[in-house]
């Protein structure tokens, strides 16, 4: 799981939050996309399954949820999915 930071100006936009920017190491307000991938060891190579933008705190389903368990959530969602692999893998968390 990879966590990707893209800056945006503005009030419209949806999902528009604070978001840590480790580029600057701080939090700042854009959006942020989450994206599962696996890692092919044979090939040194990753591949991402999924990529989701990641809700701001007060868009979540739950008020008490924290970032982590959003991560979580999207790990469980896309962990049901059966993937057939010819090589051998890992799953980047």
């Amino acid at each position: 799981m990879d966590a990707s930071f893209v800056a945006k100006s503005g009030t419209h936009t949806y999902g528009l939050g604070r978001f840590w920017n480790g580029s600057h190491s701080r939090a700042e307000k854009g959006l942020e996309l989450s994206t599962l991938a696996w890692l092919d060891i044979t090939d040194n190579c990753a591949y991402a399954l999924s990529v989701e933008q990641t809700p701001p705190s007060a868009e979540t389903s739950d008020p008490e949820a924290t970032r982590m368990d959003v991560y979580l959530d999207l790990y469980f969602r896309r962990a049901s999915v059966n993937f057939s692999f010819q090589s051998p893998t890992v799953f980047l968390i």
